[in-house]
C-alpha cells in the first residue's frame, strides 16, 4: 500500500467515526425521531452497517498492492483461533440483548400496531400501551427519546466486562490481520472503539445514572480480571 492508500484508509475510517458519533448525539437523536419515530432505530443501524461494510470491501477490493504477511504456520492457527473467539464471543454478547429492541424491530412494531389502531403515537416514545411490550425503563434526560433506549444489562457476559460486543470486535479485527490492508483495520477499528467507549459511557452514565456508576466500577471495559465480576 502506498501513503495515499494508507491516507484514504484513514479518512474512511475517521468519516465512520465522524458521522457514527454525530448521530448518536442527542439533537441527531431528536431529528432522527421526530422524522422516522418508531424507524429511527432500523435507519440508524442501516446508515452504520453500510457504512462501516463500505470501508470493509474498501479494504478487500480497493488496494491491489497490499502486501499478504508471510505468516508462519505456528502463528497463523492461534490468529484464526482468536478470530473464531471473536465471533462466538460475539453471538454470546448479542443474544443477552433484547435484540428487537436493539435492532430497532421492537420500535418500529410498535408504530405499526398502533396506526394500525388508528392511534398517532407521537414521537414513538414508550411501550406500556402494547400487548408484551418489553419491561418500563428509567426515565430518560427529557432530550434522550425513550425509543432509543434499553434497558442496561449486566446479566451473563456483561457480569465480566462492560463491552463485550467490543471485546469480539477486538478478537475479530487482530485475527484476521494478515496483510497491511486488514492489520490497518485492526489499527484504525480499535482505535475508534477505544474513543467511541469514551464518548458511549458518558452517555450511559447520564441515562442510567447511579446504577451505571456502580456497575463500572466494578466490572472492565474489555477484559474480564480476577475478582472483577458483577454480583449486583
Amino acid at each position: 500500500m502506498t501513503l495515499a492508500d494508507h491516507i484514504l484508509y484513514a479518512l474512511a475510517w475517521l468519516s465512520f467515526g465522524v458521522v457514527h458519533s454525530l448521530l448518536a448525539r442527542r439533537k441527531a437523536n431528536r431529528a432522527f425521531d421526530a422524522a422516522l419515530g418508531g424507524f429511527a432505530r432500523i435507519a440508524y443501524n442501516l446508515i452504520a452497517a453500510f457504512h462501516l461494510g463500505a470501508i470493509l470491501f474498501l479494504e478487500w477490493r480497493g488496494f491491489p498492492g497490499k502486501v499478504a504477511f508471510d505468516t508462519p504456520l505456528w502463528l497463523h492457527a492461534p490468529m484464526v483461533a482468536v478470530q473464531v473467539a471473536g465471533w462466538v464471543l460475539l453471538f454470546v454478547a448479542l443474544v443477552q440483548y433484547d435484540l428487537g429492541r436493539f435492532g430497532g424491530l421492537t420500535q418500529a412494531r410498535v408504530i405499526v400496531h398502533r396506526r394500525g389502531r388508528g392511534r398517532n403515537s407521537g414521537r414513538g416514545a414508550g411501550y406500556g400501551t402494547m400487548a408484551g411490550a418489553p419491561a418500563e425503563l428509567p426515565d430518560p434526560p427529557p432530550d434522550i427519546p425513550q425509543a432509543r433506549l434499553e434497558p442496561l444489562v449486566t446479566r451473563g457476559i456483561h457480569r465480566y466486562v462492560r463491552h463485550p460486543l467490543y471485546s469480539a470486535m477486538f478478537l475479530m479485527f487482530w485475527g484476521r490481520a494478515f496483510d497491511e490492508a486488514a492489520l490497518m483495520t485492526a489499527l484504525w477499528g480499535t482505535l475508534y472503539l477505544v474513543i467511541g467507549t469514551i464518548f458511549e459511557e458518558r452517555k450511559l452514565l447520564q441515562i442510567y445514572g447511579e446504577d451505571y456508576a456502580r456497575y463500572s466500577a466494578a466490572v472492565p471495559r474489555y477484559v474480564p480480571l480476577r475478582g472483577k465480576a458483577w454480583g449486583g
